[in-house]
């Protein structure tokens, strides 16, 4: 019975809460609707209170007064403050069509949050968040290819009027690394200044660029 006990969520939270580890139990951890306080964020204005709406990946999605989308936060930088109580659920089977409703809305706003982020850091000369440069092919550990994939990605944000609704459309579909080549070739075919580096990139036919997908 003891053994039993454990499995049931205000124990189960206690737990997970005094042993964190990594970005498991992340609704556990911070229940959507509880307050949390972030810390440690490049972004000063981020530093602050703000409340739970959703999770993406391995990390919580904070409604931060500053901003008006949520902001993907690693756990590790949120100390709760105020907790909003479990939810009593009831094993009610979910509508199908539903379920994959709110999946995809889900998926849209988390693709929206991270290409306007990236896109704001390339017109403001800024560093990319580190836990989504992957998704943009920047991540690759040949950090010299890595520089050219970013160069190419300002070129367009600074040359080719780059506009956050096809990047979006992209990641949700799986199709960024085809987005970027067709950047590539066009930014190359120009006399911007980073043209250059997408020279360089078609000519060694993309070797070495890393993508990963958001879905």
């Amino acid at each position: 019975v003891k053994s039993l006990e454990f499995l049931r969520p205000p124990s189960l939270q206690n737990f997970v809460r005094s042993h964190p580890s990594g970005s498991g139990f992340l609704d556990l951890r911070f229940p959507v609707g509880s307050t949390v306080l972030a810390e440690g964020l490049s972004a000063q204005e981020l530093n602050s209170e703000g409340e739970v709406v959703q999770y993406s990946r391995d990390r919580v999605g904070v409604l931060f007064p500053a901003r008006e989308a949520p902001v993907a936060v690693r756990p590790e930088r949120l100390q709760l403050i105020r907790e909003c109580p479990l939810p009593i659920k009831e094993d009610l089977p979910e509508d199908p069509e539903q379920k994959v409703k709110r999946q995809k809305h889900l998926d849209r706003q988390e693709a929206t949050v991270i290409c306007e982020r990236f896109l704001e850091c390339l017109h403001q000369d800024t560093f990319p968040e580190m836990g989504e440069i992957h998704l943009f092919g920047v991540g690759s550990d040949y950090h010299s290819r890595a520089q050219d994939v970013l160069g190419v990605w300002q070129g367009a944000a600074k040359n080719l009027d780059l506009e956050v609704e096809p990047m979006i459309e992209a990641m949700l579909n799986g199709k960024m690394k085809e987005f970027f080549e067709k950047l590539c070739y066009h930014l190359a075919e120009t006399r911007a200044p980073n043209a250059p580096y997408a020279t360089k990139l078609i000519e060694n036919r993309f070797a070495a660029v890393e993508w990963d997908n958001l879905l």
